[in-house]
């Protein structure tokens, strides 16, 4: 499955849970590292109380229980540069695409 495929199933997943795409981004991001083994030791993060939270949330809804998730402005953009950075850390580069894909939502 390429890359550019990956974005147009979390697009499809999007439409069917009716989640906005930021928290669906984010939602596929995190439980892809959580079932790789790469969840976030969070207590070693910077990252505020209340994005910490979000993240523990989330890995354990369902896709369809995401839409009713509060993805203010500010998480995602604090959440969206913290993976950024994990990401590379531990892949060594950022996934094609993934920049566009948090542009286009």
């Amino acid at each position: 499955m390429g890359q550019r495929s990956i974005w147009v199933r979390i697009r499809a997943i999007e439409s069917i849970s009716h989640s906005p795409a930021p928290l669906m981004i984010f939602a596929f991001e995190i439980k892809l590292l959580a079932g790789l083994g790469l969840m976030p030791d969070l207590a070693a993060t910077r990252l505020s109380a209340r994005a910490k939270e979000l993240m523990r949330h989330v890995v354990g809804l369902q896709w369809d229980e995401l839409r009713n998730v509060t993805f203010p402005p500010n998480l995602q953009t604090e959440l969206r540069q913290f993976l950024h950075g994990f990401l590379i850390f531990h892949l060594g580069k950022i996934p094609s695409g993934r920049s566009a894909a948090w542009l286009e939502s």
